[in-house]
Parts: structure tokens; sequence; C-alpha cells
């Protein structure tokens, strides 16, 4: 608790957990602050991903819808009231069973309140816009056609700057995509890569 948080550090714990596993490049997939820890490892440190999927990723965190009650709000509700009131900008009425959905909130409402805090202060901070054009990783961004956070326009922003980069946009998502439209999001990803990276 109180430790700065920052993309670099995030990077670096991903660096050195392929290190100690004895691994040279990796077919990175991120999803929300797992997609931008992804682009910045695309911009910063390409020789060690053979391609990038961000799902529901931000690349200029201050464009992020909501942030500021997002952050709020973990103060003032409680991690327990603050997880009901995430739930349905995750997921569309039904958009998951009943068991994912408890699943989901049980390990959401667990979350550490400041760390909730400070992860969203180091996104909100984040910004790559700048280094999109110089990104040669191959990159899939799958995003879905209705979360409150990250939009639709936000993705072809970064699909217009990251030469050759493709999107994939799927209908009836909200943030919570990976988790609600699991198969869909494996095919793309699947396809993707048969189509674009070689062995």
């Amino acid at each position: 608790k109180g430790a700065a948080w920052s993309i670099e550090l995030i990077v670096q714990d991903v660096l050195d957990v392929m290190d100690a596993v004895g691994v040279e490049r990796v077919h990175f997939v991120g999803e929300s602050t797992g997609g931008t820890v992804g682009i910045h490892m695309a911009a910063h440190h390409a020789g060690k991903l053979a391609s990038v999927t961000t799902v529901s990723a931000a690349h200029r965190g201050g464009a992020i819808q909501r942030s500021k009650a997002l952050r709020d709000d973990v103060e003032r509700l409680g991690m327990e009231k603050w997880s009901e009131t995430l739930m349905p900008l995750r997921f569309h009425p039904g958009g998951v069973s009943e068991p994912m959905a408890r699943w989901f909130h049980d390990v959401q409402r667990k979350s550490a309140p400041h760390a909730c805090a400070d992860l969203v202060d180091m996104l909100v901070g984040a910004d790559l816009t700048a280094a999109l054009p110089s990104i040669r990783v191959p990159m899939l961004i799958l995003a879905p056609d209705d979360s409150p956070f990250v939009t639709v326009e936000q993705q072809v922003e970064r699909l217009r700057a990251v030469p050759g980069s493709e999107l994939q946009v799927i209908a009836g998502a909200r943030h919570g995509l990976v988790h609600s439209h699991g198969p869909q999001c494996a095919q793309a990803l699947r396809t993707f890569l048969e189509r674009r990276v070689k062995a």
C-alpha cells in the first residue's frame, strides 16, 4: 500500500516472468489495463513480442470515460457496493450466466481498495498516442460495441495510428467482453494469429 504504480513497473514484471521461465518472445494478450501494458510493450519492447492483442483497452488514459467516478466510488461506496454498481457496466442484463456473474462480482469485490484507486490513477495518467505510429508488432484490437469506459472511436483512433493493425468490434458487449464473449474473442485471436503471424 502506498507504492507508486506505473505502466513501466508492470511491464518490468512481465519481462521478469519471461526471463524466469526462459521465454524470449510471447504473443501478448491483455484485457483493459493489461491491454495498455501490451501497447506499451509493443512500443518499447517490440523484440519481446510476436504479437499483441488488446481487449477493451485504452492507449490514452485521459479519454477513459467515468474514470473519476470509478475512482471516487471506491472510497464513497466501499468494495461490495462498488462492485455491484460496476456489474451493469461490465455486462448487459443476461449477458453472462448467473454463476459467471456471481464469480466475477466475488473476485471484483475482494480487490484491495487502494489498488483499484491507484490503478485508475495510473491509467488516467498514461498516454501512448505519440508512440503508436512506431509500433510494428502485429496488433489485434478487440473492442466491445458498448463499453462505458473505452469507446469504439478510441479503438478506431489506434487502428488508424498503428500500421497494419486490425480491429474487430463485437456486438452486444460491454466492458467485460472477454468474460461475456470468451469463445468469440478466442476465435478472433486464433484467426488473427493463423493469418498474420509466421511460426
